[in-house]
Protein backbone atom coordinates (compact mmCIF):
# COMPACT_ATOMS: atom_id res chain seq x y z
CA UNK A 1 0.00 0.00 0.00
CA UNK A 2 1.48 3.76 -0.85
CA UNK A 3 1.46 5.88 1.37
CA UNK A 4 0.94 10.22 0.84
CA UNK A 5 5.00 10.40 1.70
CA UNK A 6 5.89 8.12 -1.46
CA UNK A 7 4.50 11.61 -3.80
CA UNK A 8 5.53 14.53 -2.97
CA UNK A 9 4.56 17.99 -4.02
CA UNK A 10 5.73 20.78 -3.80
CA UNK A 11 3.40 23.99 -1.94
CA UNK A 12 3.32 25.58 -5.53
CA UNK A 13 2.19 22.79 -7.61
CA UNK A 14 -1.09 21.80 -5.63
CA UNK A 15 -4.28 22.92 -7.41
CA UNK A 16 -6.04 24.43 -4.39
CA UNK A 17 -10.23 24.44 -4.32
CA UNK A 18 -10.01 28.33 -4.17
CA UNK A 19 -7.74 27.75 -7.89
CA UNK A 20 -11.19 26.58 -9.15
CA UNK A 21 -13.97 28.78 -10.63
CA UNK A 22 -16.99 28.67 -9.03
CA UNK A 23 -18.83 31.87 -9.08
CA UNK A 24 -21.26 31.86 -11.87
CA UNK A 25 -19.91 35.67 -13.01
CA UNK A 26 -16.82 34.07 -13.59
CA UNK A 27 -17.75 31.14 -15.88
CA UNK A 28 -20.33 33.52 -17.66
CA UNK A 29 -17.48 36.04 -18.31
CA UNK A 30 -15.21 33.31 -19.18
CA UNK A 31 -17.75 31.99 -21.61
CA UNK A 32 -19.17 34.87 -23.14
CA UNK A 33 -17.60 36.29 -26.63
CA UNK A 34 -14.89 38.79 -24.39
CA UNK A 35 -12.72 35.87 -23.67
CA UNK A 36 -9.61 35.06 -25.81
CA UNK A 37 -10.32 32.26 -27.27
CA UNK A 38 -7.72 29.66 -28.89
CA UNK A 39 -9.09 26.51 -30.81
CA UNK A 40 -7.13 23.61 -31.05
CA UNK A 41 -8.32 20.09 -32.50
CA UNK A 42 -8.90 18.44 -29.04
CA UNK A 43 -9.58 21.39 -26.40
CA UNK A 44 -10.73 24.64 -26.86
CA UNK A 45 -8.85 27.32 -24.15
CA UNK A 46 -10.39 30.34 -22.84
CA UNK A 47 -9.20 32.96 -21.14
CA UNK A 48 -10.34 36.12 -19.52
CA UNK A 49 -9.10 38.90 -16.87
CA UNK A 50 -11.36 39.31 -13.42
CA UNK A 51 -11.33 42.00 -10.87
CA UNK A 52 -10.21 40.31 -7.31
CA UNK A 53 -13.30 41.51 -5.40
CA UNK A 54 -12.77 38.46 -2.67
CA UNK A 55 -9.40 39.43 -1.42
CA UNK A 56 -8.38 35.59 -3.01
CA UNK A 57 -4.63 34.64 -3.22
CA UNK A 58 -4.32 33.26 -6.48
CA UNK A 59 -4.23 35.20 -9.50
CA UNK A 60 -5.13 31.88 -11.52
CA UNK A 61 -8.60 30.15 -11.73
CA UNK A 62 -9.42 27.41 -13.86
CA UNK A 63 -12.92 26.00 -15.37
CA UNK A 64 -12.51 22.03 -17.30
CA UNK A 65 -15.45 21.18 -19.16
CA UNK A 66 -16.17 18.17 -20.83
CA UNK A 67 -19.14 17.96 -22.42
CA UNK A 68 -22.07 14.80 -21.88
CA UNK A 69 -23.17 15.23 -25.53
CA UNK A 70 -19.91 14.42 -26.37
CA UNK A 71 -18.61 11.82 -23.82
CA UNK A 72 -21.26 9.89 -22.68
CA UNK A 73 -19.65 7.75 -19.74
CA UNK A 74 -19.17 9.99 -16.86
CA UNK A 75 -15.97 7.43 -15.46
CA UNK A 76 -14.57 9.00 -19.42
CA UNK A 77 -15.54 12.63 -18.50
CA UNK A 78 -13.97 12.43 -15.09
CA UNK A 79 -10.87 10.81 -16.50
CA UNK A 80 -10.42 13.56 -18.95
CA UNK A 81 -11.01 16.25 -16.06
CA UNK A 82 -8.17 14.60 -14.21
CA UNK A 83 -5.69 14.74 -17.04
CA UNK A 84 -6.25 18.06 -17.95
CA UNK A 85 -6.33 19.09 -14.06
CA UNK A 86 -2.94 17.15 -13.33
CA UNK A 87 -1.41 18.72 -16.94
CA UNK A 88 -2.20 22.11 -15.99
CA UNK A 89 -1.05 21.14 -11.70
CA UNK A 90 2.37 20.65 -13.54
CA UNK A 91 2.36 23.49 -15.68
CA UNK A 92 1.30 26.23 -13.53
CA UNK A 93 4.30 28.50 -14.77
CA UNK A 94 2.69 28.71 -18.53
CA UNK A 95 0.00 31.17 -17.41
CA UNK A 96 1.16 34.44 -15.85
CA UNK A 97 0.46 36.15 -12.64
CA UNK A 98 -1.42 39.51 -12.22
CA UNK A 99 -1.46 41.67 -9.25
CA UNK A 100 -4.57 43.14 -9.15
CA UNK A 101 -6.81 40.92 -11.49
CA UNK A 102 -7.04 37.01 -11.55
CA UNK A 103 -6.90 35.12 -15.10
CA UNK A 104 -9.53 32.95 -15.70
CA UNK A 105 -8.26 29.82 -17.29
CA UNK A 106 -11.15 27.65 -19.43
CA UNK A 107 -10.52 23.83 -20.83
CA UNK A 108 -13.26 22.69 -23.22
CA UNK A 109 -12.92 19.72 -24.54
CA UNK A 110 -14.87 19.39 -28.21
CA UNK A 111 -14.41 16.14 -29.93
CA UNK A 112 -15.78 12.63 -29.55
CA UNK A 113 -12.56 11.02 -29.41
CA UNK A 114 -10.99 10.21 -26.11
CA UNK A 115 -7.13 11.13 -26.01
CA UNK A 116 -4.75 9.70 -23.74
CA UNK A 117 -2.39 11.68 -21.21
CA UNK A 118 0.19 12.44 -23.63
CA UNK A 119 -1.78 13.55 -26.11
CA UNK A 120 -3.56 15.99 -24.21
CA UNK A 121 -0.39 17.44 -22.59
CA UNK A 122 1.12 18.27 -26.05
CA UNK A 123 -2.13 19.76 -27.44
CA UNK A 124 -2.87 22.37 -23.98
CA UNK A 125 1.17 23.15 -23.77
CA UNK A 126 0.90 24.20 -27.64
CA UNK A 127 -2.32 25.84 -26.99
CA UNK A 128 -0.52 27.62 -24.01
CA UNK A 129 2.99 28.62 -26.60
CA UNK A 130 0.22 30.40 -28.72
CA UNK A 131 -1.10 32.20 -25.78
CA UNK A 132 2.07 33.48 -24.46
CA UNK A 133 3.04 34.86 -28.27
CA UNK A 134 -0.18 36.88 -27.85
CA UNK A 135 0.93 38.25 -24.67
CA UNK A 136 4.37 39.49 -25.86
Amino acid sequence: MLNKTSFPQTHNTLLKKNERIHSRKDIGLLLSNKAYTITGSIITLKLALSEDVDGSSTSRKIFISVPKKKIKRAVDRNKIKRHIREIYRNNKNLFPMHEDTILLVGFLYNTKKIYDFNTLKKEIIGLCANYTKYEE
